[in-house]
């Protein structure tokens, strides 16, 4: 338990103290550690020595006083309270209710410099709930910091909106997040779609969807692409709730994914040497919900062949990518180079020696017996009753699926 106590606080303190946002801007005062009576480190290193649980709540209720008696004296520095918020946090993560603390997270975000407001949100995001009563009293420093001319005051905002807003406040709000979706930062920009997105989600109104729309629509031709990556993944938690016909971005999705395979996406979005993995899977999400007539689904073969021919099987990202491209296709009417594609690569996955790819391989089967019922060869069928094999019970229940769908008939009165 102390380890995990002291890993714990460690973390807080690295999350709250030292986050990128705030190099070159914190004020002097702000990395000034002001003495005071209950000292983290202290704290710490009792509970590292502690043998047993009534030990450990005397040190943490003893502690949790003195901050509470420290508090409710005038005048005390916000460099205190800050810390005071860390160790808080630390014991409420340890089930040590800290409720006194809770008010003094919404003064530190209303009034503190950034890394003091930067503390305030997080710890009001971490203790609070949409719900509940103090939250009301945030709304106007919200309001406040989204009208901002320091942009990492705008983002500190725009991310305790998607903690802290319920239904009844997000009016309070929006007008001020769309106005942001034209910031001079991308990272301002990227944020303010996902918070949109969060806020229409909470709304749940068709005319709101219907008139915000347009507005991350735009977004997708943003020279930023992590600004593109958020209006794309925004757009498909949307369309899912419309009823409207939104196939008319299927040309500017194809260009886009096409533009990922040719790697022209920035350094920073290529992970294990995939470009922009997820916002690949975001596109092809958003293909297969907007592909319905037979002319979407030869505008989209080319770039589903093409995603398939390069992604690979070299690590999980690029397995996510390929299983998502094999669901893209069962959703269409493919050709039959397609299908064997398909069924090859599945055929890869079931070879694995891994559990749990071969388990992608059998629901990949799956999907495809059900939606495509595509010939199955021999060597393909004996993959796939190797399978039956293993100890593992849910490959077993699995490939019962496949066996009663009759793709496997012939194959099956022999086994």
């Amino acid at each position: 338990m102390a380890r995990f106590v002291g890993k714990t606080f460690e973390s807080l303190n690295s999350m709250l103290s030292n986050s990128g946002l705030f190099i070159n801007l914190q004020d002097k005062t702000s990395t000034k550690l002001i003495p005071w009576t209950v000292d983290s480190k202290s704290f710490i290193r009792k509970l590292k020595n502690v043998d047993s649980k009534q030990v450990e709540e005397e040190i943490v209720q003893s502690y949790l006083i003195a901050i509470e008696k420290r508090l409710s004296e005038p005048d005390v520095p916000n460099a205190e309270i800050d810390e005071m918020i860390k160790l808080c946090m630390t014991c409420e993560t340890m089930g040590y209710p800290v409720s006194f603390i809770y008010v003094h997270c919404l003064k530190l975000a209303q009034k503190g410099n950034l890394q003091e407001k930067h503390t305030g949100y997080s710890a009001a995001s971490y203790f609070l709930h949409p719900h509940h009563e103090l939250v009301i009293l945030l709304i106007n420093t919200m309001q406040k910091d989204l009208c901002s001319s320091n942009y990492v005051e705008i983002l500190l905002a725009l991310s305790s909106i998607c903690n802290l807003i319920n239904v009844d406040t997000v009016h309070n709000i929006l007008h001020l997040v769309e106005e942001k979706l034209n910031h001079e930062k991308s990272s301002v920009r990227k944020s303010a779609i996902l918070t949109l997105g969060h806020c229409l989600l909470l709304i749940d109104s068709q005319s709101a969807y219907q008139m915000s729309i347009p507005k991350i629509e735009k977004a997708l031709t943003d020279s930023e692409l992590e600004v593109v990556s958020a209006a794309v993944s925004t757009l498909y938690k949307i369309i899912q709730k419309l009823p409207c016909d939104f196939s008319y971005l299927i040309k500017s999705l194809v260009e886009l994914q096409d533009q990922i395979l040719l790697r022209r996406v920035p350094r920073s979005m290529v992970y294990c040497d995939i470009p922009a993995p997820w916002l690949q899977l975001d596109i092809l999400k958003l293909l297969n919900l907007l592909c319905k007539e037979a002319e979407h689904h030869r505008a989209v073969t080319p770039i589903l062949k093409k995603t398939l021919l390069q992604v690979g099987l070299h690590n999980t990202l690029a397995h996510a990518i390929m299983y998502q491209v094999i669901e893209s296709i069962t959703c269409i009417t493919p050709c039959s180079e397609l299908v064997e594609m398909i069924l090859s690569s599945v055929s890869m996955f079931l070879k694995s020696k891994n559990v749990n790819l071969k388990l992608m391989g059998i629901e990949g089967m799956i999907v495809i017996v059900k939606r495509l019922k595509p010939s199955i060869t021999l060597a393909q069928q004996e993959i796939i009753m190797e399978c039956l094999q293993l100890p593992d019970e849910t490959l077993k229940l699995k490939h019962t699926v496949i066996l009663d769908s009759g793709a496997f008939i012939s194959f099956g009165k022999s086994f």
